[in-house]
């Protein structure tokens, strides 16, 4: 078995061990996105964006003559005809190119037809037709001799074709396609037969039928595969567990037993065919997502987004959704009952989760089982806007709309003070001090007020600086800073001891402050509407207007500590300082993602009434 690692070398593994065998294959200058074995299994070819195929000697493990280069455009697929003798590519610019397998070189003028990108190519199991795959959303088939079209372009996908597959008895071609589907037809007449193979939840990146023809597998970008039976169209079972990223390659091993699936989670995982099981670990050999199909160049940015700060994406056994109002960590669909989940906080130890809602009420969670610890802590009257822990973890705090703070022991979940009042509008934040002795909260009416938690008396009176309504607060890790935001895109610094303005660390008033968090080294994360984060230096008196830091810190490290670290969002991903961090399962593309934050090495997001709690430890290598 061949992948394509490292962006341009291969690596060989042993399918009975899961051993690799040897060193990589390197000979490409850019990525390899596309790999086929010869049918006697002596020869390996192996293609990439630099537009050249490589043919190597499997015995020897080197590269056999000089690349073969013709088209002028990344190759994205490559295939050998079943008696070896020859071999197809399909390129960016929409041609097919055939080769002499044992000369390397190139069978005529590149075949064109497609409007678009060919982005997948096989041969008939009789040797006689080509079919090619487009991002035209057409499939076209081929005299596998002369290149000369057969018939009309076969259409009804609604979305670009990603893989086709000829069945091993000649009977079936299946085709799969960006649109979620996958087709079958008629290989005598190229008629379209039964309805299209519906259930991925994202696009199908890859089908292949088993060596009898009885059965087709398909990876897809909602992390899955599916077995479905090739003559009903029947889906088989359900969809196994494995990946956690995009499945972007499938093939059968030649006795129907084994099959393999190729994600984008840098895994190879090997299954029993028959009953869908796991078989052994995986095998995790090379740096980048498995290569082995062309499309996955589309979906394939996030390592290189993140750069040295890469985090391998998504993990998703310790996942739990939870109901706002119920409570129950089991993923059940709320009724639209109003409490959709407002804030969220971890305790310093990482061993507890809060969470606020807008049904007025504050839960507390095991943070690594997603388990509901007692009742609902219950008295304010109106939404929760802002949960904290103290640093010793035994007393949390709640501002409300209601205008109040409130203090809870997290042991018991008993209210010990408060109702706090003082403000004239919402407390949209609350913050321990670093000794715990000291509340503060900030509000709608534009200020903060300090409170002692031993008594609930309010220290001085309200701190006013800003214009706009007051959204965070926090201190600073040496207890010496109070920082707050507003929606008037300032941040103010004050003396934590003696309440004093310090100054103004930044003022952008194009944007609405959200989250600041001061980190262990006196760095301050700030968090802007609109996904917007920055990273400050440590505050310096006197104060000057801050600028953005380069970093000292890596997401590992920063992920992992006992700041609750806020998150942005961009489509399908989870974001930290515009950059992608955690790819999302497929479920949640859809939905509007209110908060998410991560600590500990936990995340947790809220999509209107459902919380998704998950540990994701294992992908920051924690």
């Amino acid at each position: 078995m061949a992948e394509g690692i490292d962006l341009c070398a291969i690596r060989l593994w042993d399918t009975e061990t899961g051993a690799p065998i040897g060193q990589p294959l390197r000979g490409h200058t850019q990525r390899v996105d596309a790999i086929a074995f010869s049918p006697n299994g002596m020869m390996l070819i192996s293609a990439s964006r630099s537009d050249t195929i490589c043919r190597w000697d499997l015995k020897t493990r080197s590269q056999i003559g000089e690349p073969m280069k013709s088209q002028d455009s990344a190759v994205n697929t490559v295939a050998f005809s079943p008696n070896g003798e020859r071999i197809a590519s399909g390129a960016a610019d929409g041609t097919i190119q055939l080769w002499n397998a044992e000369t390397g070189a190139p069978i005529g003028q590149p075949i064109k037809g497609h409007a678009d990108s060919v982005n997948t190519v096989a041969f008939s199991s009789n040797g006689k037709f080509l079919a090619s795959g487009s991002r035209d959303n057409t499939i076209r088939l081929w005299d596998a001799k002369t290149g000369t079209p057969i018939g009309e372009p076969l259409e009804g996908h609604k979305d670009s074709i990603t893989s086709v597959a000829f069945s091993p008895n000649g009977r079936l071609l299946a085709s799969g396609s960006l649109d979620r589907t996958i087709r079958l037809w008629d290989a005598d007449t190229w008629a379209p037969i039964k309805a299209p193979l519906s259930g991925h939840a994202g696009q199908v990146n890859a089908v292949a039928f088993s060596p009898d023809s009885k059965f087709i597998a398909s990876g897809s970008g909602d992390s899955t595969i599916r077995l479905w039976d090739a003559e009903t169209g029947a889906f088989i079972g359900e969809p196994p567990d494995g990946h956690y990223l995009p499945v972007n390659c499938v093939a059968f091993s030649p006795r129907n037993k084994l099959l393999a699936s190729g994600s984008e989670d840098m895994m190879i995982r090997l299954w029993d065919a028959e009953v869908g099981a796991l078989i052994g670990i995986p095998l995790e050999g090379g740096g980048d997502p498995a290569l082995a199909d062309p499309l996955l160049a589309q979906s394939n940015s996030f390592s290189a987004a993140l750069g040295d700060n890469a985090v391998p994406s998504w993990y998703p056994p310790s996942s739990w959704n939870v109901d706002a109002e119920t409570g129950v960590p089991v993923g059940k669909v709320p009724n639209g009952n109003g409490g959709s989940f407002t804030t969220v906080a971890f305790s310093p130890n990482g061993e507890l989760l809060a969470s606020g809602s807008r049904n007025k009420t504050i839960h507390l969670w095991d943070a690594r089982t997603g388990v509901l610890l007692g009742e609902a802590l219950e008295g304010h009257d109106d939404f929760i806007a802002s949960v904290a822990f103290s640093p010793d973890g035994k007393l949390l705090a709640s501002g409300s709309d209601d205008r109040t703070v409130r203090i809870w022991e997290t042991e018991t979940g008993a209210q010990i003070r408060g109702p706090l009042r003082g403000h004239d509008g919402p407390v949209n934040t609350v913050a321990f001090s670093l000794n715990g002795k000291i509340l503060a909260s900030g509000s709608g009416d534009k200020t903060i007020q300090l409170w002692d938690t031993e008594n609930g008396a309010p220290i001085g009176e309200p701190m006013k600086a800003h214009d706009g309504p007051v959204l965070t607060i926090d201190f600073s890790q040496d207890g010496r800073f109070l920082a707050s935001g507003s929606a008037d895109g300032t941040i103010r610094l004050w003396d934590a001891e003696t309440a004093a303005l310090l100054g103004q660390l930044i003022e952008d008033r194009t944007r609405t402050v959200q989250n600041i968090v001061f980190l262990s080294n006196g760095q301050l994360i700030v968090h802007y509407n609109h996904n917007f984060t920055r990273l400050l230096d440590p505050p310096q008196l006197p104060i000057t207007d801050g600028g953005a830091t380069t970093g000292r810190y890596t997401i590992k490290s920063l992920f992992s500590s006992s700041q609750s670290i806020p998150l942005g969002t961009q489509g399908q991903w989870l974001t930290f300082r515009s950059k992608r961090v955690f790819w999302l399962p497929a479920k949640y593309w859809n939905a509007a993602i209110t908060l998410a934050h991560v600590s500990h090495g936990v995340l947790v997001f809220a999509m209107g009434q459902r919380l998704i709690i998950a540990d994701v430890s294992r992908a920051l290598n924690l």
